[in-house]
């Protein structure tokens, strides 16, 4: 009796020490995921029918709000999808929870907390968030890159229209001559 006592007791302590490694290891990755998550220029965020479940700091920063916590009050986060995106966005958002054929990456126009219209490039996924489907969002702002984007087509059109004009010039020119 006394060498099953001391067998079970042998096995309790074995248990005990594969659950602490477990635990410490489960620490560890959750630590690396903040980490990860924390450090990344990109916003992430998680969303189910609007409702914000996470979001990142660079996120809050893109948005313009000071914290996550601040970014987390809104009730709903498709109050800073601008106003002509949200039908567009919610056919996606519907079409992925119901598996459908979705663009994984689009651009869409955002509300900054102060109000300025900025461009953001999101790649999106379905996923399960604690037990139940939700939206992933991994968002980029490219307003720099749509504005120099739009200089180069301006200058493009402006130069074009120039040698339109020359063109033209030299033709009235040949016929005087």
């Amino acid at each position: 009796m006394k060498a099953e006592l001391e067998a079970l007791s042998t096995r309790l302590e074995a248990s005990e020490v594969r659950r602490k490694q477990a635990e410490e290891a489960l620490y560890d990755f959750e630590e690396r995921y903040r980490n990860l998550i924390g450090g990344s220029i990109q916003g992430i965020f998680v969303h189910r029918e609007w409702n914000l479940l996470f979001a990142n700091q660079a996120l809050a920063n893109i948005l313009g709000y000071s914290s996550v916590r601040e970014l987390m009050a809104l009730d709903d986060i498709s109050v800073v999808l601008a106003p002509y995106e949200l039908d567009r966005l919610t056919v996606f958002r519907d079409a992925r929870k119901r598996g459908g054929r979705v663009p994984t990456q689009y651009e869409f126009d955002a509300v900054r907390k102060d109000g300025t219209i900025i461009t953001v490039l999101n790649i999106a996924r379905a996923v399960n968030w604690e037990g139940k489907p939700a939206i992933q969002n991994a968002v980029l702002d490219i307003s720099d890159r749509k504005q120099a984007e739009q200089r180069v087509l301006d200058e493009k059109e402006r130069a074009e229209n120039y040698l339109a004009i020359a063109g033209t010039m030299i033709v009235a020119l040949t016929d005087q001559g």
